[in-house]
């Protein structure tokens, strides 16, 4: 990727509490960029389904489901920007986890 391209690239991040309009958000910068929305709620609906992982992420400590789903929107995140798209984040906004990456 040059160096006009690697420029023009965005990362947002919509955060804030629940039920204040940050899909919303998302979405409206998402259709401005026309790049996609990573929903930190969508990758752990994804992992629902499947209840030993739920199990798995209760007993860490403190529990995985945050710093999982931050993990997985994180390296979609990368990919979109390493293959020149911009991607818009979204998600809870809280305290920062030292031992998140």
């Amino acid at each position: 990727m040059d160096d006009i391209a690697a420029a023009s690239l965005t990362l947002v991040l919509v955060t804030g509490l629940p039920g204040t309009g940050k899909s919303t958000m998302a979405e409206i910068a998402a259709e401005a960029l026309g790049a996609p929305v990573l929903g930190h709620d969508w990758a752990m609906s994804g992992l629902r389904p499947y209840p030993e992982i739920q199990t798995a992420l209760d007993e860490m400590d403190p529990s995985g489901h945050r710093a999982v789903g931050w993990s997985i929107i994180s390296a979609l995140a990368r990919e979109q920007l390493r293959r020149g798209s911009s991607v818009v984040l979204d998600g809870v906004a809280r305290k920062r986890d030292p031992a998140l990456p």
